[in-house]
């Protein structure tokens, strides 16, 4: 028709959609506005070198220089199922390990069920929650609009355009955050209560300055309250058990994942952020051992060449046998003052009951699967000449897991001071 009418407009394109301060709009949008975003969220998840960091620097990476990328759209948008498709690759490529150590879901509540000082956003729970802070905080008639926009519809004379154009109505910014609010209503979330709480915290008449503070605290408040809502959240007890079934412990798998789900947070208190990865790691068989990759090898740590009568090494390189390694051992009895052979399983994966009362002993346990699996991890690459390398080597892996720690560095001297007053004894 354009060809016809209007000849010089022949080579004009019509487009079924454009960008207006960042988003896509019209009937052909579709995902367009998260196009360049996802792009530029993988590009910026590859240049992160993550098997460097640990779990806690890289989780503080992730959210500050990568998953940042989607925040000003998920304001105003669903998120696609290709945006979440990219999460769960930058997550596992964040997260480093052998296979399928954890899912990408587990990376989400390291914070709220694990006692990490920060977790990993969930482009779910915090797209949700930016969404109802805006309702909030922005647009304040986004129900009475959304019901102009129904109106308007229904009142067409074009019956045509509410099937073709569909989608792109169900998409529509209004009809977006309408749906967030109406789905948080559900939860019994709502930004308005939580405002409440927010502003009690502060003296009235507030200034200009707390009432900053509050708004830019409204949205984690958000996040967390949807992150820790049973009905839209992974069963993390389930979870636990699911993973350390395969330990063999002595507690009852369910007495066992409520008192580690209970445990870890408190954990973390008594220890560095890297000492926690590590018991993290072990519980849920993130060590890169032959064995899980389903091989079997010499223990790395060289504490044995003895072979069974069907040629294996009866010392492998796997979780269970660094349990009662005998440089495991030597660490404990001869590091940190423990009796010779007190370390059983339940006590190395910290499931153990009498390990309640005795948080020094914790802190201590858990320094020594910190340096073990460093020890492990460095001698799989470099290995060692002699055994007495390897007790330098963990030695200085103890410090380095109390360095900047003051808390788990008085616990260790305590054990070090101790453990030579006994000797002089």
């Amino acid at each position: 028709m354009i060809n016809d009418d209007h000849p010089a407009w022949a080579s004009c394109e019509v487009a079924a959609w454009s960008r207006y301060l960042g988003f896509a709009l019209g009937p052909g949008k579709g995902n367009c506005s998260w196009d360049k975003a996802i792009q530029k969220f993988e590009k910026r998840s590859l240049q992160w070198d993550a098997s460097q960091l640990g779990l806690h620097f890289s989780a503080r990476a992730y959210n500050t220089f990568v998953v940042s990328v989607f925040s000003f759209l998920w304001q105003l948008e669903d998120v696609p199922q290709e945006a979440f498709d990219a999460e769960k690759r930058a997550i596992m490529t964040f997260s480093p390990g052998p296979g399928t150590w954890r899912l990408p879901t587990d990376m989400f509540y390291l914070k709220t069920h694990f006692g990490f000082p920060v977790a990993f956003q969930s482009m779910r729970h915090v797209a949700l929650a930016s969404k109802l802070r805006v309702c909030f905080l922005e647009l304040h008639d986004v129900a009475d609009k959304q019901m102009q926009l129904e109106h308007l519809i229904k009142s067409s004379s074009f019956f045509d355009r509410r099937v073709l154009m569909s989608t792109w109505y169900s998409t529509s910014i209004v009809t977006t955050l309408f749906r967030a609010i109406r789905f948080a209503d559900n939860l019994g979330i709502k930004a308005s209560a939580e405002w409440r709480r927010l502003v009690a915290d502060f003296n009235h008449p507030m200034s200009l300055r707390d009432m900053q503070k509050a708004r830019s605290k409204l949205q984690s408040r958000l996040t967390y309250l949807l992150i820790t809502c049973p009905s839209i959240n992974e069963n993390m007890e389930a979870r636990v058990r699911q993973k350390v079934s395969r330990w063999g412990l002595s507690p009852p798998l369910g007495i066992l994942s409520r008192r580690l789900l209970a445990r870890l947070p408190e954990i973390a208190k008594l220890v560095s952020p890297r000492v926690h990865s590590a018991i993290f790691k072990t519980l849920w068989n993130g060590w890169a051992t032959s064995a899980r990759f389903q091989c079997t090898a010499q223990c790395v740590l060289k504490c044995s060449t003895d072979m069974d009568a069907l040629g294996l090494p009866l010392a492998q390189d796997k979780i269970e046998h660094y349990v009662y390694c005998p440089f495991t051992k030597h660490l404990f009895s001869d590091k940190f003052g423990f009796q010779p052979n007190s370390v059983s399983k339940d006590v190395f994966f910290l499931a153990a009951d009498h390990l309640l009362e005795h948080t020094d002993k914790v802190t201590l346990v858990a320094i020594a699967i910190y340096a073990i699996m460093r020890a492990t991890n460095h001698f799989r690459k470099f290995p060692p000449t002699s055994a007495n390398e390897v007790h330098d080597f963990l030695e200085e892996a103890v410090k380095q897991a109390t360095s900047g720690h003051r808390s788990s560095q008085r616990i260790l001297h305590a054990a070090m001071v101790g453990r030579f007053a006994s000797r002089r004894s």
